[in-house]
């Protein structure tokens, strides 16, 4: 247990530095009201949603420095189609693997009965269906901005496939809640 204070306890894991960063977003609600955060809000799925959504946030950053530093090396090099996809697919497989970690470290209540690989092969499952959700809407939208020459004349094609990937990411982040909250947390019996 990390200290902060007099009062406060962070359980951060030891000796892993690379995710203190997230440790303190996590639990920086309870930093803030100075007590433990389902003290003060009555229904726990909501207190869950909220973990959920600092998991998607870092998850997303992942994925949107990734994706969109990708789409602009790539754009120019090939075609805008093929840059899209591969940088919409590099981000996406990365902050899965950052998503997993935090998600089942902090959001979601172990399902001990599946055990850590069938844990990870039915998140990878679930996370491929979402990739094949988040691919589709960047190869629409990459489409109407092919289709419409006019848009080109309006908006960088790298300014339109980041506001096409927060449209797909926020998509696939309630995708992704439900998905995972029916298949991987314990349910009580």
């Amino acid at each position: 247990m990390c200290r902060l204070g007099r009062r406060h306890k962070l359980p951060l894991p030891s000796g892993t530095f690379c995710i203190i960063g997230a440790s303190l977003m996590l639990w920086l609600p309870d930093i803030i009201i100075g007590k433990n955060l389902e003290d003060y809000i009555l229904n726990k799925l909501f207190a869950q949603i909220i973990k959920f959504g600092f998991v998607g946030v870092i998850s997303f950053l992942v994925d949107f420095v990734i994706s969109t530093g990708l789409v602009a090396i790539l754009n120019g090099v090939t075609t805008k189609d093929f840059a899209a996809l591969v940088g919409a697919f590099m981000g996406f497989t990365v902050s899965v693997i950052v998503n997993y970690i935090l998600s089942m470290r902090y959001v979601f209540i172990r399902n001990e009965e599946l055990g850590r690989k069938k844990e990870f092969v039915v998140f990878i499952i679930l996370s491929l269906i979402g990739l094949g959700i988040n691919e589709l809407i960047i190869w629409i939208c990459t489409r109407i901005y092919n289709a419409n020459a006019g848009l080109a004349d309006i908006i960088d094609f790298v300014v339109w496939f980041a506001a096409s990937k927060i449209v797909a990411t926020a998509i696939v982040m309630v995708y992704n809640f439900i998905s995972r909250k029916i298949f991987l947390e314990k349910h009580e019996k």
